[in-house]
């Protein structure tokens, strides 16, 4: 393979992997809007709302969850460009 073929294949593969996760985001916002929009106008009054700080722990909570999660992400992320930097390195002798 040629280094052009390679580098093309390269940049689609690419472009297919955004635009697979572009789609996720989209339908994860599209879910969210309908979720959000099935609930009435007043469908929380002031007594239903947890207190304030059960609102800060649960918010806390969620952002921890998330950071875990990009946490992962960045790990497997590190650990393809560790392997491909491993192939792609010659040894030395």
């Amino acid at each position: 393979m040629q280094f052009t073929e390679y580098v093309a294949k390269l940049q689609e593969e690419t472009l297919e992997a955004v635009s697979q996760v572009q789609e996720a985001n989209i339908g994860a916002f599209q879910a969210a809007r309908e979720f959000m929009a099935s609930f009435p106008a007043n469908a929380f009054q002031a007594q239903d709302m947890p207190s304030t700080k059960k609102m800060i722990e649960s918010s806390f909570d969620f952002s921890h969850r998330l950071l875990d999660l990009r946490k992962q992400f960045a790990l497997e992320m590190a650990d393809i460009f560790a392997k491909t930097h491993r192939e792609a390195t010659p040894p030395t002798k």
